[in-house]
C-alpha cells in the first residue's frame, strides 16, 4: 500500500513536526509531499520514506504579493473606503487572489499527477494550513483521500465572527470531497455543533500522535541556555497570540514567585511579552526565535518545562504532548475553567495544573511543586505505557487499518 502523505515545509511547525512522526510508524511505502514555503525546509532523512517530493505552491512571489495587502482582514466597508481613496489597493488585492488561485489549481494537478505515476492508493493531508485540506477535496483520483486535522478551523477561538459562516461553508464543500477525517473528540462535536458533518465522510477520533518521540532529535550541539546554579529556570518555547495564549498571565505569575524562578521564552514573537512589562526584567530570558535543534536543546537544559494551554474549550496545543514526552516536570497552565488540558494530567504526577484565578495561591502551589519535583525525569516507557493512545504508532496503526478498510484490501 503506497501513502502520499502531504504537509508543509515549514520548520518547527508542530503540524509538520505531527506529520513526520506518523510517516515515521506508517511504513516504507510512504511518500513525503511537501507543500514548499520559501526558506522554511524541514529537516528530513531521506532514507526513511520511499520518495520525497517538493510540491509547488507558497513562493517567494506569493509571499511578497499578501504583504502588500495590509488590508487583507479588514471588513468589507474598511476595503470599501481604501479603495476609495487609493484605488492601487484594489490591483494589489485582485493581483494576490489571481496568483493564489492559480497556485492552488496548479498544486491539485501536480497531486493528481504524481499520484497516478507512483501508483499511490492513498493520499494524506496534514492540516494546519487549512489550505491542504481545500486543495486535496479538490484533486481528481482514484486514490483514498484523507486528512489529519487537531486544530478548529471554522470554530478556530481567533475566526473574525463576521467571517465564521463563510468558513463553516469552505469546511463543508471540503468534508464533501474527502473519504475520512482523522480528528479530535473536540472537533468532531463542532462539526456536529455547526452541521458541518458529511453522512458520506467518514469521521475517526484521534489523539496527538507527539508521545514517544523524545530521543528523535540529536543535542549534541552547545548549550543555548547558560544556567546559574542559583537560578530555577521554566522553560517556554512556541508561539503567543494575543487572544488564545497572551503573555500577559505568565508574567502576572512570575511576579509572585520568587526572584530566582527564571521565565524563559523562545520563539518567532517570544518578544511579546515585554508588552506587558519592563524589557529589562531580570526574571524575563527571551531567546528569540531558535533553530529546531536549538530548540529542543534549550527544553533539554530547561528545570522545567511550560504548556500554555488556549484560553478555548475545543482545541488542545500539542506543546501539552511535548511537555509530557519529555519526562520532565512542567507547569500546565489553564484559562478558563474547562480547559481541556486538565483531563489529560489528573493521574499525572510530573505536571502542576495552574488555574489563572488566583495567581498567589497558584505561586504556592508552584513552589510547593518545585521542592517535589525538581530533577524528577519519568522514563520513556512508562510514558508511552501512560498515553498508550497519544503514541504515533497507536495513531497510524488506527489510521492504516481505517485505510485498508476502505481500500478493501
Amino acid at each position: 500500500m503506497n501513502i502520499l502523505l502531504l504537509l508543509e515545509d515549514k520548520n518547527g511547525s508542530a503540524n509538520s513536526k505531527i506529520g513526520l512522526n506518523l510517516a515515521d510508524e506508517l511504513g516504507k511505502n510512504v511518500h513525503i509531499g511537501l507543500i514548499y514555503v520559501a526558506n522554511r525546509g524541514l529537516i528530513i532523512n531521506n532514507e526513511s520514506y520511499k520518495k520525497i517530493v517538493k510540491l509547488g505552491y507558497y513562493d517567494e512571489t506569493l509571499i511578497r504579493y499578501r504583504e502588500e495587502i495590509d488590508w487583507y482582514n479588514t471588513s468589507f466597508f474598511y476595503r470599501i473606503f481604501k479603495i476609495f481613496i487609493n484605488p492601487d489597493f484594489l490591483y494589489r488585492f485582485l493581483k494576490y487572489k489571481i496568483y493564489y488561485l492559480c497556485k492552488k489549481n496548479n498544486l491539485s494537478k501536480e497531486i493528481a499527477s504524481y499520484v497516478n505515476k507512483n501508483k499511490i492508493d492513498a493520499i494524506i493531508g496534514i492540516v494546519n494550513p487549512y489550505f491542504i485540506a481545500e486543495v486535496l477535496s479538490k484533486t481528481k483520483t482514484t486514490a483514498k483521500k484523507y486528512i489529519v486535522q487537531l486544530d478548529p478551523f471554522s470554530t478556530n477561538p481567533e475566526v473574525d465572527e463576521r467571517k465564521r459562516d463563510k468558513y463553516i461553508h469552505i469546511e463543508q464543500k471540503v468534508h464533501s470531497g474527502l473519504d475520512g477525517i482523522f480528528t479530535t473528540k473536540l472537533i468532531i462535536n463542532d462539526f456536529n455543533k455547526y452541521n458541518i458533518l458529511k453522512r458520506e465522510t467518514k469521521y475517526v477520533s484521534i489523539e496527538f500522535p507527539v508521545i514517544g518521540k523524545r530521543n528523535k532529535h540529536d543535542l549534541n550541539i552547545e548549550s543555548v541556555l547558560n544556567k546559574d546554579d542559583d537560578n530555577i529556570y521554566f522553560v517556554h518555547a512556541g508561539m503567543f497570540y494575543q487572544d488564545i495564549r497572551n503573555p500577559k498571565i505568565l508574567v502576572e505569575l512570575f511576579s509572585k514567585l520568587p526572584s530566582n524562578y527564571k521565565l524563559v521564552v523562545a520563539g518567532s514573537n517570544s518578544q511579546m511579552i515585554f508588552d506587558y512589562c519592563d524589557n529589562k526584567n531580570e526574571q524575563i530570558i527571551d531567546l528569540g526565535c531558535l533553530s529546531q535543534e536549538k530548540s529542543e536543546k534549550l527544553k533539554e537544559e530547561a528545570d522545567f518545562l511550560i504548556s500554555f494551554n488556549n484560553r478555548a474549550n475545543n482545541m488542545v496545543p500539542s506543546k501539552l504532548f511535548e511537555c509530557i514526552d519529555s519526562g520532565k516536570p512542567f507547569l500546565s497552565i489553564s484559562q478558563i475553567d474547562d480547559c481541556p488540558a486538565k483531563k489529560y494530567l489528573y493521574n499525572y504526577s510530573n505536571a502542576c495544573i495552574i488555574d489563572s484565578n488566583n495567581m498567589r495561591d497558584e505561586a504556592n502551589k508552584i513552589i510547593n511543586f518545585v521542592s517535589e519535583r525538581k530533577d524528577i525525569r519519568i522514563a520513556e516507557n512508562e510514558i508511552c505505557e501512560l498515553f498508550k493512545e497519544c503514541t504515533a504508532n497507536y495513531v497510524s496503526t488506527l489510521i492504516k487499518k481505517i485505510i485498508i478498510e476502505d481500500l478493501q484490501l
